[in-house]
Parts: C-alpha cells; structure tokens; sequence
C-alpha cells in the first residue's frame, strides 16, 4: 500500500524505517523517508533523512536539493546553498536546483550571486528564470 499517495505520512514514515531496519543501505528508503518527514514539515528529521541517503549515494543530485530544500525550511540558508551548489554539480541541468539556489542567496542577501544564478537559469527554463528576476527585483 502506498500510504505517501493516501496522505498516510505517518503510517508512511513507519513502512520507511521498517525499511531501512530490514536493509540499512536502502538510499531510496532514506530518501522517501525524508520526503514524507518533509510532508509532515519535520525538516530536522528530513535533513538526517537526506543526509543518510546522500551517505549511501554520494551522487544523487536529488537527494542533495532536497537536503537543500529541508535546511531552507529550517533558516539553514547558508547550509542550503552549498546543499545546492552540490546538486548543480552533480547534474547541472537541473532548472528547479538553479531556482531553489537562487532563493537561497537571496535569503542569505547575496543578490550579486542570485543574479548570477539568474543568468544561468534563463538558459534553462524561461518561466522560472522570470519567477527569479521578480523575487531579486520585488
């Protein structure tokens, strides 16, 4: 049964850790463990959820903008920009990790970087290179 997809997420986080007691190095338990924490809005309990996924798979980009994401939530912002800045790394053709990194500068109040950002961003994805340029202009 699929309980992220009924709105079950506590039921969902149980079947997540029963997961990953049965097999420890599961990534894909950590990572939707994370994401139903993240639906449940317990952003501490997401980010050691990402952060055990990202141990067992260092290179799912992923993983690391949703790490990003989860220390956005919590005002971790300058943990969320390197958070991003890993994803892109990883896969730079990701527009919503160049957008989410775009708003983490600006929460940090680098608009110089988030400006940047933009730049790049336009490349990939017209609507949400505009959505940018309007949260560094507002």
């Amino acid at each position: 049964m699929d309980y992220v997809n009924l709105g079950r997420y506590t039921e969902a986080v149980e079947a997540y850790k029963q997961a990953i007691r049965l097999k420890p190095d599961y990534a894909d338990a950590h990572f939707n463990l994370g994401l139903t924490y993240g639906q449940l809005g317990r952003y501490t309990e997401a980010v050691e959820a990402y952060k055990q996924a990202i141990r067992i798979e260092p290179d799912d980009a992923e993983a690391h903008n949703n790490l990003g994401t989860a220390y956005d939530k919590l005002g971790r912002y300058t943990e969320a920009v390197e958070a991003f800045k890993q994803a892109i790394r990883l896969k730079p053709d990701l527009a919503m990790v160049h957008y989410n990194l775009g708003v983490a500068y600006l929460h940090v109040g680098d608009k110089s970087s988030a400006f940047e950002v933009y730049k790049i961003l336009k490349e990939l994805d017209k609507d949400l290179s505009n959505k940018l340029f309007n949260l560094i202009y507002k």
